[in-house]
């Protein structure tokens, strides 16, 4: 029997959540990988876990089987070194802190579980270019704003790009009237709520090579969603993959924007860069990342482009954490 797995690929450092759609036997227990190294400060992290076999049953749609008790190893190839990564919480792998990939290394990821052994394939990690200049403006006949960053392509052929983005908008609540405020209103009235990017953004080097980049479109912004022109903290990786890991984001990306019309191809398997050395037939989801890493962030001041008020909440809502299930009156890191 087969059935359509629907599965959320969540891509570290910076959360990319993806939904992909595959069709696999429907009692089939597949390894899941996701995650991956740079060469970026660690811990580095990967996830481990099971595909849901079909059920009609409604209450085990979309619980999470994470795999307990793997041995996992990162192995680096030039210096043939073996660096463990201990289980933290059921599923969650990591690395010693102290451990940190290296531009121009190879490394492959082995995993070993319930008398099998997984491997990626191994892939080096390759340099990546400085971002010049990160800055954004209104995007014409839109009510959004265009995130863009400016860089300078290697002198390498077949360069391979991937951005990450995530940030965190400003939530307000109303301030209370006099008698109340300001002598017994202590909190909360501003709050920083985290915002996810869920595309895939790629660029080959083809037709580029050697030049300057300019204008690539990182983030299309709306300017009054959410919580209306607010500003916002955007954290942003520029990554430089291998060109196995281009194929198989772009394949993940083309699959995302086919919703399913008459003459849309069939799903395929997403055939990443792991394989069960042991049983060398059976499939593996997922994706073991090697990539060299950049990062940059901007503050956007959507306010500047919008004449609507910010979302306050209901009537007598002082609290602004009361908005959002994961609003925080922390204030993130550089919003200053």
């Amino acid at each position: 029997m087969k059935a359509k797995l629907i599965f959320l690929f969540i891509v570290s450092t910076i959360s990319c959540i993806e939904r992909v759609n595959i069709e696999i036997d429907a009692g089939s227990d597949l390894l899941v990988v996701e995650g991956g190294i740079t060469n970026d400060n660690g811990p580095y992290e990967l996830k481990l876990s099971l595909t849901t076999p079909y059920s009609t049953d409604p209450s085990l749609f979309g619980q999470e089987r994470l795999l307990h008790g793997a041995k996992v190893y990162v192995i680096d190839v030039d210096d043939n070194t073996y660096t463990p990564m201990e289980m933290v919480r059921d599923g969650y792998y990591y690395t010693p802190t102290s451990f940190k990939g290296k531009i121009g290394h190879s490394y492959y990821v082995e995993i070993t579980w319930n008398e099998n052994v997984y491997e990626s394939s191994i892939e080096q990690i390759k340099k990546v270019p400085d971002i010049d200049t990160i800055y954004y403006r209104q995007i014409e006949g839109t009510e959004n704003l265009g995130l863009y960053a400016d860089f300078q392509d290697g002198d390498l052929k077949n360069e391979f790009y991937l951005w990450r983005w995530e940030g965190y908008y400003q939530l307000l609540s109303r301030l209370p009237g006099p008698p109340d405020y300001p002598d017994t209103f202590d909190c909360c009235n501003v709050c920083y709520v985290p915002l996810q990017n869920l595309e895939v953004n790629l660029l080959e080097d083809r037709l580029i090579n050697g030049n300057k980049i300019k204008e690539h479109l990182i983030a299309n912004i709306a300017i009054n969603e959410p919580a209306g022109p607010t500003s916002l903290l955007i954290n942003i990786e520029q990554l430089s993959i291998s060109e196995k890991e281009f194929e198989f984001w772009s394949r993940v990306k083309e699959q995302n924007e086919n919703e399913g019309g008459l003459f849309d191809p069939i799903p395929s398997r997403l055939t990443g860069n792991m394989k069960n050395v042991t049983k060398k037939d059976e499939y593996v989801l997922g994706y073991f990342s090697v990539a060299g890493i950049k990062k940059s962030r901007i503050k956007i001041e959507r306010g500047k482009y919008s004449n609507e008020l910010p979302y306050f909440g209901p009537p007598n809502t002082f609290d602004c954490r009361s908005l959002m299930p994961n609003a925080t009156i922390i204030k993130p890191e550089y919003w200053d």
